[in-house]
Protein backbone atom coordinates (compact mmCIF):
# COMPACT_ATOMS: atom_id res chain seq x y z
CA UNK A 1 0.00 0.00 0.00
CA UNK A 2 1.84 2.87 -0.82
CA UNK A 3 0.25 6.12 0.90
CA UNK A 4 0.80 10.05 0.00
CA UNK A 5 1.41 12.53 2.32
CA UNK A 6 1.33 16.09 1.13
CA UNK A 7 3.65 17.51 3.41
CA UNK A 8 5.77 15.14 3.72
CA UNK A 9 7.83 14.21 0.51
CA UNK A 10 11.11 12.45 -0.51
CA UNK A 11 13.10 15.37 -2.27
CA UNK A 12 16.37 13.73 -3.69
CA UNK A 13 17.84 11.00 -5.80
CA UNK A 14 17.32 8.16 -3.27
CA UNK A 15 20.04 5.31 -4.15
CA UNK A 16 22.79 8.78 -4.38
CA UNK A 17 21.47 10.20 -1.18
CA UNK A 18 21.82 6.88 0.48
CA UNK A 19 25.40 6.28 -0.89
CA UNK A 20 26.59 9.79 -0.28
CA UNK A 21 25.46 8.95 3.49
CA UNK A 22 26.85 5.78 3.92
CA UNK A 23 29.85 7.17 2.54
CA UNK A 24 30.03 9.92 4.81
CA UNK A 25 29.67 7.35 7.79
CA UNK A 26 32.49 5.11 6.17
CA UNK A 27 34.91 7.75 5.62
CA UNK A 28 34.56 8.65 9.40
CA UNK A 29 34.89 5.61 10.80
CA UNK A 30 37.81 3.85 8.29
CA UNK A 31 41.29 5.25 8.49
CA UNK A 32 42.00 5.25 4.37
CA UNK A 33 39.95 7.77 1.91
CA UNK A 34 41.11 4.95 -0.61
CA UNK A 35 37.24 3.74 -0.54
CA UNK A 36 34.75 4.22 -3.30
CA UNK A 37 31.01 3.46 -3.21
CA UNK A 38 28.87 2.52 -6.23
CA UNK A 39 26.78 0.59 -8.07
CA UNK A 40 28.85 -1.29 -10.35
CA UNK A 41 32.27 -2.44 -10.69
CA UNK A 42 34.48 -0.14 -11.36
CA UNK A 43 38.49 -0.08 -12.15
CA UNK A 44 39.36 3.07 -10.26
CA UNK A 45 42.99 3.30 -7.84
CA UNK A 46 41.13 2.86 -4.76
CA UNK A 47 42.19 0.58 -2.05
CA UNK A 48 38.56 -0.94 -1.41
CA UNK A 49 35.24 -0.94 -3.59
CA UNK A 50 31.77 -1.10 -1.48
CA UNK A 51 28.91 -2.07 -3.55
CA UNK A 52 25.35 -2.34 -2.03
CA UNK A 53 22.13 -3.70 -3.15
CA UNK A 54 18.70 -1.97 -1.16
CA UNK A 55 16.64 -4.79 -1.18
CA UNK A 56 14.17 -3.10 1.23
CA UNK A 57 13.61 -0.19 3.40
CA UNK A 58 9.98 0.23 4.92
CA UNK A 59 8.30 0.18 7.81
CA UNK A 60 5.92 2.29 9.04
CA UNK A 61 4.62 5.55 10.91
CA UNK A 62 5.16 4.79 14.85
CA UNK A 63 6.26 1.05 14.23
CA UNK A 64 9.46 -0.79 13.05
CA UNK A 65 11.45 0.02 10.15
CA UNK A 66 13.45 -2.57 8.18
CA UNK A 67 16.61 -1.93 6.44
CA UNK A 68 17.35 -5.37 3.67
CA UNK A 69 20.69 -4.95 1.96
CA UNK A 70 23.51 -6.59 0.04
CA UNK A 71 26.78 -5.55 0.37
CA UNK A 72 30.23 -6.63 -1.02
CA UNK A 73 33.56 -4.99 0.07
CA UNK A 74 36.34 -5.81 -2.24
CA UNK A 75 39.81 -5.24 -1.74
CA UNK A 76 41.81 -4.37 -4.88
CA UNK A 77 45.52 -4.27 -3.50
CA UNK A 78 47.52 -7.02 -1.75
CA UNK A 79 45.13 -10.41 -1.90
CA UNK A 80 42.14 -8.75 -3.91
CA UNK A 81 40.02 -10.47 -0.89
CA UNK A 82 36.15 -10.22 -1.76
CA UNK A 83 33.44 -9.84 1.16
CA UNK A 84 29.84 -10.39 0.63
CA UNK A 85 27.07 -9.99 2.96
CA UNK A 86 23.74 -9.76 3.82
CA UNK A 87 22.63 -7.64 6.26
CA UNK A 88 18.94 -7.34 7.75
CA UNK A 89 18.39 -4.36 10.94
CA UNK A 90 15.03 -3.02 12.17
CA UNK A 91 14.28 -0.16 14.33
CA UNK A 92 11.67 1.10 16.24
CA UNK A 93 10.67 4.38 15.70
CA UNK A 94 10.20 6.79 18.64
CA UNK A 95 7.21 8.24 17.58
CA UNK A 96 4.30 8.38 15.21
CA UNK A 97 5.17 11.75 12.94
CA UNK A 98 7.74 11.42 10.27
CA UNK A 99 10.56 13.33 11.64
CA UNK A 100 10.59 10.26 14.23
CA UNK A 101 10.32 7.71 10.99
CA UNK A 102 13.27 9.79 9.64
CA UNK A 103 15.41 9.21 12.46
CA UNK A 104 14.51 5.34 12.48
CA UNK A 105 16.10 5.36 8.72
CA UNK A 106 19.10 7.38 9.84
CA UNK A 107 19.95 4.86 12.56
CA UNK A 108 19.74 2.11 10.35
CA UNK A 109 21.91 3.60 7.85
CA UNK A 110 24.32 4.20 10.97
CA UNK A 111 24.54 0.77 11.25
CA UNK A 112 25.31 -1.02 7.73
CA UNK A 113 27.81 1.89 7.28
CA UNK A 114 29.47 0.73 10.78
CA UNK A 115 29.19 -3.20 9.92
CA UNK A 116 31.14 -2.05 5.94
CA UNK A 117 33.69 -0.16 8.06
CA UNK A 118 34.44 -2.99 10.23
CA UNK A 119 34.94 -5.13 7.84
CA UNK A 120 36.96 -2.74 5.95
CA UNK A 121 38.95 -2.22 9.22
CA UNK A 122 39.28 -6.18 9.60
CA UNK A 123 40.55 -6.34 5.80
CA UNK A 124 43.28 -3.33 6.64
CA UNK A 125 44.80 -5.00 9.34
CA UNK A 126 45.88 -8.64 7.06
Amino acid sequence: MLVVNEYNRWSGDFQSDIQRTIGENISILVPTDQVSLSQEIMFLPVDFQVIINIREFDGSLGGVVTLNADWTVSRKTKDKSVMAQKSVFQENTDGVDYQAYVAAQSRLLEKLSAVIADEIKSQLTK
